[in-house]
């Protein structure tokens, strides 16, 4: 795995350029970290992955073999899988070199054994040790990154969506669908759903093909409307669980 990674940001790093002096197209290697644009679209289908998971797979490359050499030794030991080396990698994506070789200091060898959850608390907790004033501005670029984000699934006509609110919103959405989806099993009987909880709401029934009613569909996409409020809120200390 950690041979695989390095290929790929070998391989993401290298683009075409034209030449100053004859104009021709040639390859230039502009670094491990550099990820070209269409890098994904070469990628994907050596490794059978979508799109958006080649894109996901190179940028995690591009961070573990710039600057997170311990976890990528991890690796090539096996000591550390790719699963949690990617959880590493996300939560340093824009922590400077510097301080990402103090995070591997504090969570080496411990992180090893970690379930993905344990290991991405256990990297926030050493990043707010390490770079606190970093992890707080990271928590402020995240928030103007909100939004709905949708794309292909690896499985055959299915898609895969993300959510990325701050936590006490986040909370506030959830509750909300969670009391909708038990509204629609009580007033629909127990075949709508398997459990009627909030991770059955998109069962077959109602909610698909078109049966949901446009004031439904309207009750659940309201949630997600951007509040301008957001960016201007101080940010917090991260929790040491994932959410």
């Amino acid at each position: 795995a950690a041979v695989q990674v390095v290929r790929i940001a070998q391989f993401a790093a290298r683009g075409r350029v034209r030449d100053a002096g004859s104009g021709a197209w040639v390859e230039r290697d502009f670094g491990v970290g550099h990820t070209e644009e269409f890098a994904g679209t070469e990628v994907g289908p050596l490794l059978g992955l979508s799109p958006g998971s080649a894109d996901r797979r190179i940028e995690v490359a591009a961070v573990l073999a710039r600057k997170l050499p311990g976890t990528l030794a991890a690796m090539a030991a096996g000591r550390l899988d790719l699963w949690r080396a990617g959880v590493i990698a996300e939560e340093l994506r824009d922590t400077a070199p510097q301080a990402c070789a103090a995070v591997e200091e504090l969570i080496f060898p411990e992180v090893c054994g970690d379930p993905p959850r344990a290991a991405r608390a256990r990297v926030r907790r050493a990043l707010l040790r390490v770079d606190p004033d970093g992890l707080r501005n990271k928590a402020a670029k995240t928030r103007l990154e909100r939004g709905v984000r949708q794309w292909a699934s690896d499985l055959p006509g299915m898609t895969e969506w993300a959510v990325t609110l701050p936590a006490a919103d986040a909370a506030t959405c959830w509750a909300a669908i969670d009391a909708l989806a038990h509204r629609r099993h009580a007033d629909s009987g127990p075949e709508t759903t398997r459990g009627g909880g909030s991770e059955d709401v998109w069962e077959p029934g109602p909610w698909e093909d078109g049966g949901a009613t446009d004031a439904e569909w309207a009750e659940v996409i309201e949630l997600f409307a951007v509040d301008d409020t957001w960016a201007d809120r101080p940010p917090e200390t991260p929790p040491d669980t994932d959410t």
